[in-house]
């Protein structure tokens, strides 16, 4: 069985199939957010103890924009987190292979160009994913579920290489 993450500024999504997917929020507060992290994947090893390959996307991280200073900290509190995130997963499977792919190769591999419309990706994940209609999730979160599932078909394709 696979995991598929995706860590934004804002949360943190995963998917480990149809019926066993999520979003949780990302604190400013690293301590918070770590915390927040042993709690999720220790409960995702208490329900799937057969965990092979966690693949997760690699962090987009760039300085653009005006105030410079600020995303220079968001870079570096991000950073922390996904350190943090690796951490965990080591330590919850020790046996796993961790995969790290870029959303550029990921969508590249998927859909075989760099970028995917936002309306194509909110339609994709309602068909696939139709029970997400019933959860509270707001736009960037069901992004991040859809860059899960973009993860999930580049990881496929590789493999059946």
């Amino acid at each position: 069985m696979n995991l598929f993450i995706k860590l934004h500024p804002k949360s943190l999504a995963w998917y480990i199939s149809e019926k066993d997917f999520g979003v949780v929020q990302v604190s400013k507060s690293f301590k918070v957010s770590s915390g927040l992290f042993y709690k999720l994947i220790k409960g995702i090893t208490d329900r799937h103890k057969d965990i092979v390959n966690v693949i997760i996307e690699k962090p987009y991280l760039r300085l653009n924009g005006d105030d410079r200073k600020r995303l220079a900290r968001d870079i570096i509190h991000i950073q922390r987190l996904f350190g943090s995130l690796l951490s965990w997963l080591e330590y919850f499977f020790p046996a796993a292979e961790i995969i790290q792919l870029s959303a550029r190769v990921a969508r590249k591999s998927a859909y075989n160009t760099e970028s995917i419309s936002k309306d194509q990706q909110l339609s994709e994940i309602a068909v696939i994913l139709p029970s997400v209609k019933q959860l509270d999730y707001c736009t960037i979160e069901l992004f991040c579920i859809h860059d899960c599932l973009v993860l999930k078909r580049a990881y496929e394709q590789r493999s059946a290489r």
